[in-house]
């Protein structure tokens, strides 16, 4: 190849780092060797599935988990919403006797009022 190129291309320093840096690119590909690169990547690959399913295990098992919490705090409102309303009916009931006893006393109080009244209209007749 030296001898195609002109002489004073020959002495030009950057031609020659140039053809160096050619030479040695050349170097390198004859030495490159393809099979060496597909054993890389597929160790590489199977390194980042690996890598990948331990994540999505742990991500699965922590959406089971926070799943079962979810599914724990709901029974236990179901659980808190049936005892708020038995309370709540106890309450309407516990309510709905004492407004009876109420009216009951009410009328007997009336009563007793009405012969009190009865009884002074007396007095004062006689």
């Amino acid at each position: 190849m030296d001898a195609k190129l002109p002489a004073f291309l020959r002495i030009d320093k950057n031609v020659q780092l140039e053809r160096e840096k050619l030479a040695d690119y050349f170097r390198q590909y004859m030495e490159f060797d393809i099979d060496d690169l597909d054993k890389e990547v597929r160790a590489s690959l199977l390194r980042q599935i690996d890598e990948a399913s331990r994540e999505y295990g742990a991500h699965k098992q922590r959406v089971v988990d926070e799943v079962r919490i979810v599914q724990e705090l709901n029974n236990g409102m179901k659980g808190l919403h049936s005892k708020t309303v038995e309370a709540r009916n106890e309450l309407n009931h516990d309510i709905s006797q004492a407004m009876h006893k109420c009216k009951q006393n009410l009328s007997i109080i009336e009563h007793q009022n009405g012969e009190k009244q009865r009884l002074r209209l007396k007095l004062l007749e006689m």
